[in-house]
């Protein structure tokens, strides 16, 4: 009997290995399983990339308001989408549909570092500082989220 030594190369050293699917990153956090399939629910994808000239372009010249780096990344990847939670009001993460009690032109906020990523039907606007927190407005602020991760979260209904 003649003995065939077959190698093995796959079994040697990990550069053989199959790869471990790692968890997907959203702005820096290991997004779970239930939140992506959430946003992709919406219409998310993973390396979305969407305009937001537009967005920039008319609140400027509507309310005077430049968007800053966290709001520019956010609506980058989620401007345009329709996020609802299990049993409550979807947010639209389109900024210039906001309506402020005073229309066009003036802003109901005091803090000029508040930039609108959204807006739910019964008014209520969703905005973003340039430290990534979030805010709803509706007569008053209120704190929304600590990140935009947490923003997510929230949003989507998840834990």
């Amino acid at each position: 009997m003649v003995r065939l030594k077959i190698p093995v190369p796959f079994l040697h050293g990990a550069e053989h290995a199959l790869p471990i699917k790692k968890p997907m990153q959203i702005f820096g956090e290991n997004a779970s399983q239930s939140l992506v399939a959430r946003l992709e629910a919406c219409g998310w994808f993973p390396d979305r990339i969407a305009s937001t000239e537009s967005y920039a372009t008319k609140l400027q010249k509507w309310y005077g308001i430049t968007m800053h780096a966290r709001a520019h990344t956010f609506l980058q990847q989620f401007g345009g989408l329709s996020v609802r939670a299990t049993g409550s009001e979807s947010f639209m993460l389109i900024p210039t549909k906001i309506r402020t009690s005073q229309g066009k032109g003036h802003l109901s906020w005091d803090d000029p570092s508040l930039y609108p990523i959204g807006y739910c039907r019964d008014g209520t606007i969703l905005l973003i500082n340039t430290s990534g927190n979030t805010f709803l407005y509706w007569d008053y602020l209120q704190t929304f989220a600590r990140n935009e991760f947490q923003t997510l979260i929230r949003l989507t209904g998840g834990n």
